[in-house]
């Protein structure tokens, strides 16, 4: 400390210091400077959430993303609205704490942060309310929506569904063969369950196929896993109940069902949280149009669809006509597993499996 009262970073010239070696060290002083605010941000909180104040691009939005740039100054100042004891606090990716605020529980109080961004920090969220007060942390204006990880058109026997840290259900939808696993696993963050939407389990809509069985885990912690299997062909939506208001829900389609009847597809319930409903619509047109389209389905080279307006794939050979060519491939190849696992798409003959009626079936549409 200099004789002004400032702090002074010592220049050692490379030399050892000494009684002996008395030489006179150059000073200089230190940046004690404030660094410079980029982005004042004004919330109000309670209980159901934190709601954006300002700037204008947060302002009515719940639980808004704030965006900062790593290194850059940022100001939060928020207001308690409920007059319950909230904080104010900022996680990483494991949950770990970087910065957090003393509680205020007085209706109309308010408490101001400043700190400096950093690449690990993930999330905000209120101590005492963390399913329900938590909101994301992007980086700058160069932050994109990440690309939703699914194998919509690709299903399979068994598939495992992570629960993040990042309150996400990963992949967001699952598509599994009729008979098909899902395995959902634990991997961090708070506590997380996997229950579907149905009156039985959770909320006030149905929406898993009509006489279909709900399910619903425990709150699975540190190496939970939870698994159910599909017997019933259809679109299943789920939620993890304690952060539908962070948007943690998914869908598990099974086999290629028609989606018109499908609860999972139509309107969401005004009960289901917005964040929640909104994925839950903007899946469903993707869900929809997949399995409008049907399976990319291979026969011996060739690619079998639609014929005439038909449901049925009438056109075996994919040339888009309807020949002797067609008859003669499939008579072919009726029993080979990509026909006898499709029979939605091969049943010309209507008897719910198919077979040499069907071949016969097909010639009589020649």
């Amino acid at each position: 400390m200099g004789p002004d009262n400032r702090l002074y970073i010592v220049d050692w010239g490379g030399q050892d210091f000494t009684g002996a070696n008395n030489r006179i060290y150059r000073l200089e002083a230190a940046d004690d400077t404030e660094p410079e605010i980029e982005t004042e941000f004004v919330l109000e909180g309670e209980f159901s959430g934190w709601y954006g104040v300002s700037p204008p691009e947060i302002a009515g939005e719940e639980n808004p993303t704030l965006e900062l740039e790593p290194g850059a100054a940022y100001r939060v100042e928020w207001t308690n609205t409920d007059g319950i004891p909230h904080n104010f606090e900022i996680r990483d990716e494991d949950e770990t704490e970087l910065l957090a605020t003393e509680l205020i529980g007085e209706e109309g109080e308010t408490q101001t942060v400043e700190f400096v961004a950093t690449e690990e920090m993930d999330h905000y969220l209120c101590t005492p309310h963390p399913n329900t007060m938590l909101g994301q942390i992007g980086e700058g204006e160069d932050d994109e929506e990440p690309e939703r990880e699914d194998n919509l058109g690709e299903p399979v026997e068994s598939i495992t569904v992570e629960m993040t840290a990042g309150n996400e259900f990963v992949p967001r939808i699952a598509h599994v063969e009729v008979g098909g696993t899902v395995t959902w696993e634990f991997e961090g963050g708070q506590p997380h369950d996997t229950v579907a939407y149905h009156p039985d389990t959770y909320g006030d809509q149905e929406r898993i196929p009509d006489g279909a069985t709900p399910w619903a885990s425990d709150v699975l912690g540190a190496g939970g896993t939870f698994e159910h299997t599909f017997e019933e062909p259809g679109v299943y939506d789920y939620v993890c109940t304690p952060h539908e208001p962070a948007g943690m829900v998914g869908t598990v389609v099974v086999g290629w069902p028609d989606p018109d009847g499908q609860p999972a597809l139509e309107p969401v319930s005004s009960a289901i949280h917005d964040n929640a409903a909104e994925i839950l619509e903007t899946d469903g047109e993707d869900i929809a149009a997949v399995l409008e389209a049907g399976p990319a389905l291979e026969l011996n080279g060739y690619e079998p669809g639609p014929y005439d307006g038909s449901d049925l794939y009438y056109d075996v050979t994919g040339d888009g006509n309807l020949g002797f060519n067609d008859v003669v491939t499939f008579f072919e190849h009726v029993n080979d597993p990509v026909v006898q696992n499709n029979p939605q798409y091969f049943d010309f003959s209507g008897s719910g499996s198919v077979g040499f009626n069907d071949v016969v079936a097909l010639f009589e549409q020649v």
